[in-house]
């Protein structure tokens, strides 16, 4: 009716709101799955329920993470999905479930204050704060031209299967910067110590210096060809 107040979240039982029955299907410490409340003028009027389905690279995609990387978990979702997700992700994963957007903040400052390199991979709006505290947030997106949360990347869904290979890749192309910067030192280090025993003259030295940073740029062009060809990229 106009007028009307049309709520949508959790259920959440205490003294000022509508208490829920001992239904398991409506109480949502016992639920299976995912459950999202819907209140008409602050009285119970009924649910939707969400199934958990995974992405059919996923299996593969951990299996490849877990021998560089120490995996978690941060879902708003109930424990329900405890142990398939345990299964998927290994024994020696951290599991948190019921996480509120300010819970996986806190969660990517704890382990950064312990010195932890974080890379974290969301796909919603909650997952914002995170994304951004993470030293590498990645967003994964079904559309390009949907909203996005701040991050350092975006990784479009149907190439989630590739996440470890990005990431290799990444970390590879790192090296290319490092290189470059050691190649750029020796070349002007040598050019200066001749230059300054007087064995160049200016004309000489104009030339060698823009020489200097096109060779930087080839070298490092072809090295991050080379790392893409490796990845088959």
């Amino acid at each position: 009716e106009a007028g009307g107040t049309v709520r949508l979240g959790k259920c959440s039982v205490d003294s000022e709101s509508p208490r829920m029955n001992d239904d398991p299907s409506t109480n949502p410490q016992s639920s299976r799955y995912t459950h999202v409340y819907v209140a008409l003028n602050d009285e119970p009027a009924g649910y939707f329920t969400f199934h958990n389905v995974y992405r059919p690279a996923l299996p593969a995609v951990l299996t490849q993470l877990a021998r560089r990387y120490r995996l978690a978990v941060l879902s708003g979702d109930t424990d329900a999905e405890q142990p398939r997700l345990q299964a998927l992700f290994g024994e020696d994963a951290a599991l948190h479930f019921r996480q509120s957007p300010a819970d996986k903040l806190a969660y990517i400052a704890a382990e950064r204050a312990q010195g932890h390199t974080v890379v974290m991979v969301g796909d919603g709006l909650n997952d914002a704060g995170a994304l951004r505290a993470a030293d590498a947030g990645i967003a994964l997106t079904d559309t390009l031209t949907n909203f996005s949360p701040a991050c350092d990347a975006i990784l479009d869904a149907g190439e989630f299967g590739r996440l470890a290979t990005f990431l290799s890749f990444s970390r590879a192309c790192l090296r290319v910067v490092l290189a470059t910067f050691a190649l750029s030192f020796c070349y002007n280090g040598f050019g200066l110590a001749l230059a300054v025993q007087g064995r160049f003259t200016p004309i000489v030295s104009a030339i060698l210096m823009p020489i200097s940073s096109i060779s930087v740029m080839v070298v490092s062009t072809l090295l991050v060809r080379f790392a893409a060809r490796r990845h088959h990229l």
